[in-house]
């Protein structure tokens, strides 16, 4: 069993492995170790982690991933995608070799966050742990105090980029019980526009844990679409902590899809920081066996004249179990803001388990807001016309389906991944009917 002994041992080791670093990011280091061990590893005893147990991971002995030579891309060539620019991440560190960022503009840098920090920290000092909250999320702080590496993403003012930036974190440990803290930067420029994927994809069986953190910043009048895909191992334990900061009319849209791993928490906090942001959140989730998903949500209104739309939806067969905690903040300042906030669950099994919990704090008079959920089973009326339109009950059900999920990956706005996703559902429809 783990100790906090134990991670104040690993933590001593890991700083004397790793020197060179500029001190605020040192600083950044301790006052983020010191964090953690106050909060300590959340229990169901706390309000936001009542449904979801990670004993598990805070029990467990984690160690930091050795080297290892990548495997060929043959290994991971599903989860490619034609038509992008590719940035390869293995076991938690930018592999050149596996990235092709053949024709990207110069206006674009791309490099390990970890090289960033050390040599050209002055770019990115203003940014850097900026909106990430270690005062209340403990896997953010053990993600600041060991993070190794990750990837830093500028996005220059005025560039549109062509192409889907396609960033593939593809996690293959020889060993059980490994840990990947990664890390990572993106700025996008005033006026500028681009589309990244981010795909996490395991490669493996064994248990492992993934403790992600990216904060995101988009300027003035910038537009980003940015696509998340998780699709870890069926041992692996998945945390992510996502902090997307807005400026002036900056337009974001995110779209987060959910397969992979034993457990997963998804926690997405965005600040409309700016006059007239504009915000799209959308969801959805596929969780079988005892698969268990957490989505926790924070749209937070800080200015006027903002927009935001949020749609998540979860689809739980055998015995799964699922959460949804949104919230949506409008501040004193943010008048004339228009939020909706929109949670769908279909339960395919009657041993699955949905917990939701959409909420609006409203601090401001003149705003329009609305908030939904719904959870329920497939409709028999339904059922019952395609059925009496020549369908047997599986193709009816599968139809039904399929019509769910696509209301939410019809609008992610990449083919590639559009194309990649629809498959997945159909896959994974396929799968839990040769088990039902």
């Amino acid at each position: 069993m783990t100790t906090k002994k134990s991670y104040f041992a690993d933590f001593r080791s890991f700083l004397e492995k790793n020197p060179g670093e500029p001190e605020y990011v040192r600083d950044l280091r301790q006052v983020a170790f010191s964090r953690f061990t106050e909060l300590g590893f959340p229990t169901t005893r706390q309000e936001d982690w009542r449904f979801t147990n990670v004993s598990d991971i805070a029990k467990t002995r984690f160690i930091l991933p050795n080297g290892q030579s990548p495997p060929p891309e043959s290994e991971f060539r599903s989860g490619l995608l034609a038509d992008s620019y590719r940035i390869v991440v293995y076991n938690g560190r930018y592999n050149r070799e596996l990235s092709d960022l053949s024709g990207i503009s110069n206006q674009i840098t791309v490099a390990p966050l970890s090289e960033t920090l050390r040599d050209n920290h002055y770019q990115v000092r203003r940014y850097f742990g900026k909106w990430a909250n270690l005062r209340d999320q403990v896997f953010t702080a053990l993600n600041t105090a060991f993070f190794r590496d990750g990837i830093y993403l500028h996005v220059k003012s005025k560039t549109s980029v062509e192409k889907p930036i396609h960033v593939l974190y593809v996690t293959n440990p020889g060993n059980e019980n490994t840990v990947f803290h990664q890390r990572n930067l993106f700025r996008i420029g005033k006026r500028s526009r681009v589309t990244i994927i981010e795909h996490y994809l395991g490669l493996t069986d064994v248990s492992y844990f993934t403790n992600t953190v990216t904060e995101i910043v988009s300027e003035d009048d910038s537009s980003l679409n940015h696509i998340r895909i998780q699709d870890e191992g069926r041992e692996a334990y998945h945390i992510s902590d996502l902090y997307l900061h807005q400026n002036r009319n900056s337009q974001t849209s995110g779209h987060h899809f959910t397969i992979g791993s034993k457990l997963t928490r998804n926690n997405v906090c965005i600040f409309l920081d700016g006059a007239g942001c504009d915000c799209l959140l959308n969801g959805l989730s596929l969780t079988r066996g005892k698969q268990h998903m957490d989505h926790h949500t924070i749209l937070d209104h800080r200015q006027p004249g903002g927009n935001s739309r949020e749609c998540f939806k979860n689809i739980l067969a055998g015995s799964a179990g699922g959460v949804f905690n949104g919230l949506v903040i409008v501040r004193p300042e943010a008048q004339k803001t228009n939020a909706s906030q929109t949670n769908k669950n279909l339960l395919l099994s009657g041993n699955a388990v949905m917990h939701s919990n959409p909420q609006l704090e409203i601090n401001a008079e003149d705003v329009k807001c609305s908030h939904g959920s719904t959870t329920g089973e497939l409709d028999d009326d339904a059922l019952f016309y395609l059925r009496s339109r020549g369908l047997d009950p599986v193709a009816a059900q599968v139809l039904l389906i399929s019509g769910f999920a696509n209301e939410i990956i019809e609008q992610i706005p990449a083919d590639g991944a559009r194309e990649m996703l629809s498959e997945k559902v159909t896959t994974w429809l396929e799968e839990i009917g040769e088990h039902s």
